[in-house]
C-alpha cells in the first residue's frame, strides 16, 4: 500500500481505495479510523458508519437517494 494525503490506496488489482471500498470487498474487515479534519463531525462520521455496515446483505445501509439527501442537508448547513 501506499499512503497519499493521509488516504491509503490499494493496489490495482482492488481498483479503488481502501478508505471508500465497500467493507466485504477488503479480505481484513478493518475499518479505516476518523480522520481527524476539521469537516470531520459527529454526524458525518455516523453516516460513513453506516454506509460501512456489514450487517446482512446490504441491511443498514442508506440508499443512492438517502446518501444524496444527507450530502444535501449537510450543504446546505454551510
Amino acid at each position: 500500500m501506499v499512503e497519499f494525503m493521509g488516504t491509503s490506496y490499494l493496489s490495482s488489482s482492488m481498483n479503488g481505495t481502501a478508505r471508500w471500498a465497500a467493507p466485504k470487498a477488503i479480505s481484513i474487515r478493518v475499518k479505516p479510523s476518523r480522520p481527524a479534519t476539521s469537516w470531520m463531525n459527529d454526524r458525518i462520521w455516523a453516516f460513513i458508519q453506516t454506509c460501512w455496515s456489514t450487517e446482512g446483505h446490504d441491511a443498514g445501509r442508506p440508499s443512492a437517494e438517502e446518501a444524496l439527501n444527507f450530502i444535501q442537508e449537510e450543504l446546505s448547513l454551510l
